[in-house]
């Protein structure tokens, strides 16, 4: 072959061209093919495609073609060294460009259809991988507008026509557009531009199953430039019609090609109008789960894909829960895992199904307009399915190394948009699932800091939406309490806080706030119940600062406050604070909490948080000496002990707490127990249902919040007086305001009462104290006794007393000293020696007291 000369005219020449192209045309071996280029087979071609002998250059287009669709690598690289050292491709199109419409003379179609077949295998036809030479080959063959119109007249003219030259023509030039469209964007775009999408989409509506197919890729490719016409209507409508043909591996091709195309938003809408029903259809995979002939995982992951990129309209994704897509989605993310499970068995390739759900339902749910209508799906729709994800794929433990697994990041991110809208469907989906609480609560010791914030947010979230009749112990609730985990609980604490702080009365959400801060205050107080160390770790976890800001507003931190506290001791290091800002903090929202009423709060409430103040300064004073003085300075300080004294006033004086109890189970027992039994924050203490009942409880008698009302007051007053000054100077020596006198003056008249022994048998006293001088501390008796030394100078404070009969029970007082020495001759000198100081010192008290009456 290689003597053979393009100049020549001889017919054997001819023949032998023919010959060789034909054997190599339908050889089968790529070794032969191989063979023939090493032995100069392009320089051949490329000598005798210029050729004036037509069969030649006819025959030397027809080896390009064979050389350039050989799939082997060697040869690809030669073909494609020598088409770009010579005008190969130039000499290609002005075959192409020569002719006018599709010849119907066999000899013209013939080079025609070898000129299309040759430039389209250049370009990569039939590989599924483009190279960068077929991407350089089709950039040249799309450099001319002329090219681009020649090639798209050919597959127009030729709508219709199939067999035959002319049939070869068009379906060469079918191939060459579709492979030009898969090579290169900027090629798809040009070929859009010039017409071919009309041409294309012609073919989806009026060609043969064959030529639909063929067309459905070159369609798909196409979309990323097209322009939002008619035309493109036309072609999506042509492919959602393919989703209803019955034909299943039509159906899945169709879906493809969907896909590929919802990736642009000029194919979206399109995609909306014709094929949104269809595709929401494909998502009830018992249509096409036992089907043989098709990957129904694969179908339902493309379909979902499909759905996520059309859904980033907020008026597609509107369509979509319309038209039910929420209910597939849904299902999917429940029973998802099980159906992949089975069908890998199969042989499935289809990746997580259970996450292209999620991402679709995220994307959804990102819209605020298609939250409630999710969420009007019903309480075992999207929420159930999220929750149920989240409680079984994440590890009970918390994150590992390796972070979340893609479908629970998913369904946290879905989670976190349609938790943000009440809604009884969350309520109920909650109730169900409550040990998601738990899981979101070991998210809080994730080394992502990415997370944490996450996992507070939705428990927060979480906790507004749980039951609001229960008063907050709903079942996240009780899940976080059977977990023990106080940080996660107070995490919620700090975050409703935290939102509280930023809005303002009237707001909307402020309710949702201070519910979900009472719910974990009440949640903290049960779980603190008996447990002196639960206590600690609230302190520790930082709860404290955001119980002395919300005490005053809600009774749940009330009561917890008033708990840890008793428990803890905290007000020991408070108390100790450098500058005393925490002391103050404390002390402030303490008044605060005895001033807080109607409108802010129920009466119910308002009363169980003036218990709890109560509480709070019972144990503050029973401390030691040194730790009342530093109250009382404090409340100086804060100019805040006026309304302490009236507080504690207004609990003496009402006529429900007619009652004082010294027994040893009583407040006075309680604030006697010596200052160094109590704990300290950091070190558990005993059991607390070994400690008094009345400082914890806000069940406590009447009576008992009577007798911590004057221990309080007796308390605050009693440090401050000053031993020796004159009757004319214990005012001063008190520091009492003018306004505070007649405050104090009928609490000073009770607490006579407190001080003196229990009335003779038959009488009525309006206070029934105990034995004091046998039961009280010997600590609140000598507050007592200061207190009642100092208050008696004040005139309005003697008359008081003086009205309320305190002289026969300061006489009583007198007779119990005496009878208390005449009966100490059976006792041991311990007891001797105790009981004499004791009563010695109630003596001279009830006489100095008596004194200050008289005048």
């Amino acid at each position: 072959m290689s003597s053979i000369s393009p100049v020549t005219a001889k017919p054997m020449y001819s023949y032998a061209v023919g010959a060789y192209c034909n054997a190599l045309s339908y050889t089968t071996q790529p070794q032969d093919v191989l063979l023939a280029i090493q032995n100069n087979g392009m320089e051949m071609v490329n000598s005798f495609m210029g050729s004036s002998h037509r069969s030649l250059s006819v025959k030397a287009i027809q080896l390009l073609h064979v050389f350039a669709s050989c799939p082997d690598l060697t040869v690809q690289a030669l073909v494609h060294a020598v088409a770009a050292a010579s005008p190969m491709i130039s000499q290609l199109q002005a075959r192409i460009i020569e002719t006018q419409g599709i010849p119907n003379d066999p000899e013209t179609a013939e080079t025609l259809e070898y000129a299309l077949l040759a430039l389209g295998s250049l370009c990569g036809a039939g590989t599924t991988e483009k190279t960068d030479m077929n991407r350089q080959a089709a950039m040249q063959a799309c450099s001319s507008q002329q090219h681009l119109s020649r090639y798209i007249d050919i597959v127009q003219q030729g709508m219709g026509v199939s067999g035959g030259p002319a049939g070869r023509v068009v379906a060469a030039a079918f191939r060459l557009v579709e492979t030009l469209s898969a090579c290169n964007a900027d090629c798809a775009r040009l070929l859009a531009g010039a017409g071919a999408l009309g041409a294309v989409v012609s073919r989806l509506h009026h060609g043969d199953e064959a030529s639909r197919a063929s067309a459905l890729t070159t369609f798909a490719t196409m979309t990323a430039g097209a322009q939002p016409t008619a035309e493109l209507a036309s072609g999506v409508d042509a492919v959602a019609h393919m989703l209803t043909t019955g034909d299943i591996r039509l159906t899945t091709r169709a879906v493809q090609v969907l896909k590929a195309a919802s990736q642009h938003q000029a194919c979206q809408e399109a995609i909306v109008q014709r094929g949104l029903g269809a595709l929401v259809d494909l998502l009830m995979v018992d249509r096409h789960l036992n089907d043989p002939s098709v990957d129904s995982m694969v179908l339902v992951t493309d379909v979902l894909q499909t759905l996520t990129n059309v859904a980033a309209s907020p008026q597609h994704a509107k369509t979509l829960v319309e038209l039910g897509g929420i209910f597939g989605i849904s299902n999917l993310l429940m029973n998802g895992r099980e159906l992949q499970k089975s069908q890998q068995a199969q042989g499935s390739t289809a990746g997580d199904i259970v996450a292209a759900a999620a991402d679709a339902l995220t994307v959804v749910v990102s819209h605020p307009g298609c939250r409630i209508p999710v969420l009007d799906c019903g309480p075992v729709g999207a929420v159930h399915a999220l929750l149920s994800i989240i409680i079984n794929e994440m590890p009970e433990t918390g994150v590992n190394g390796a972070g979340l697994s893609p479908a629970v990041a998913q369904s946290i991110r879905c989670l976190e948009q349609l938790i943000r809208e009440p809604h009884p469907t969350i309520t109920t989906a909650l109730a169900a699932n409550a040990k998601v609480a738990v899981r979101f609560a070991s998210m809080l010791t994730s080394s992502d800091e990415a997370l944490r914030p996450t996992a507070a947010r939705l428990l927060f979230f979480l906790a507004a939406a749980s039951d609001k009749a229960d008063g907050g112990d709903g079942a996240m609730w009780r899940a976080l309490e059977q977990s023990g985990n106080v940080a996660a609980v107070v995490a919620v604490l700090a975050t409703a806080t935290v939102r509280l702080r930023s809005t303002s009365q009237g707001d909307e959400t402020r309710a949702d706030q201070l519910h979900v801060a009472s719910g974990a205050c009440g949640s903290l107080v049960t779980m603190c119940r008996g447990r002196t160390a639960v206590a600690v770790d609230v302190v520790n976890a930082g709860g404290l600062t955001y119980l002395v800001e919300l005490a005053p507003r809600l009774a749940n931190a009330a009561t917890l406050l008033a708990t840890i506290v008793f428990q803890t001791n905290v007000h020991r290091s408070a108390l100790a604070d450098g500058d005393g800002a925490a002391c103050d903090n404390l002390v402030v929202s303490t008044v605060s909490m005895l001033s807080t009423g109607a409108p802010a709060v129920s009466a119910e409430d308002a009363k169980t948080i003036h218990r709890a103040a109560l509480k709070i300064l019972t144990s503050l004073c029973a401390d030691s000496d040194s730790m009342s003085a530093r109250l009382g300075q404090r409340l100086r300080a804060t100019n805040t002990r006026r309304d302490v004294l009236t507080a504690l006033s207004m609990f003496i004086d009402d006529p429900a707490n007619g009652g004082i109890d010294l027994s040893a189970g009583g407040a006075m027992g309680a604030i006697g127990a010596a200052p160094g039994n109590a704990p300290v924050v950091g070190e558990p203490a005993e059991d607390a249902a070994a400690k008094p009942k009345t400082l914890i409880s806000t069940e406590a008698g009447a009576g008992n919040e009577a007798t911590d009302a004057l221990v309080v007051l007796a308390s605050v007053l009693a440090p401050v007086a000053e031993p020796g000054a004159g009757a004319d100077d214990k005012e001063e020596a008190l520091h009492l305001e003018p306004d505070e006198a007649p405050i104090v003056a009928q609490a000073a008249a009770r607490l006579v009462d407190l001080f003196g022994p229990p009335p003779s048998a038959g009488s009525a006293p309006v206070l029934a104290p105990s034995n004091a001088g046998a039961s009280s501390s010997s600590l609140v008796r000598r507050r007592v006794r200061q207190c009642l030394v100092t208050l008696s100078t004040l005139p309005r404070c003697a008359e008081a007393m003086f009205a309320h009969g305190a002289v026969g029970t300061l006489a009583r007082v007198l007779v119990q000293a005496y009878g208390g020495e005449a009966a100490a001759a059976s006792a041991t000198p311990a007891d001797m020696a105790a009981m004499s100081s004791e009563a010695r010192a109630d003596q001279f008290t009830a006489l100095v007291i008596m004194h200050h009456l008289a005048r």
